[in-house]
């Protein structure tokens, strides 16, 4: 989180929005982002979410799930596990010189 919040700030301008969904109670997110807190929007979730993000990508349920949404819509990337901070800015200005 605390590297999608520094990618949010570097790419705001060129139009990239980071969203988070927690899958928690909005208490415990709250007490999370108190400690590590971030630039970009969260929404609280359920398991009701589990399969929607299966037909995503995330046939495990596994957390951290990143999906990258491209200018059109579409589903570009979805990856189960870290993203090294580097990796996934490299990603993204490839998809802005498109």
């Amino acid at each position: 989180m605390p590297g999608f919040s520094r990618l949010q700030r570097r790419f705001a301008d060129n139009g990239v929005q980071f969203v988070g969904i927690g899958i928690d109670s909005l208490q415990k997110m709250s007490a999370y982002v108190k400690e590590v807190p971030v630039t970009y929007p969260l929404l609280v979730g359920d398991a009701g979410l589990l399969p929607i993000a299966a037909k995503l990508g995330n046939a495990v349920g596994g957390l951290p799930f990143t999906l990258v949404i491209d200018k059109k819509g579409v589903v570009d990337v979805a990856r189960l596990g870290i993203w090294k901070e580097a990796e996934l800015a490299e990603h993204i200005e490839k998809l802005l010189r498109q």
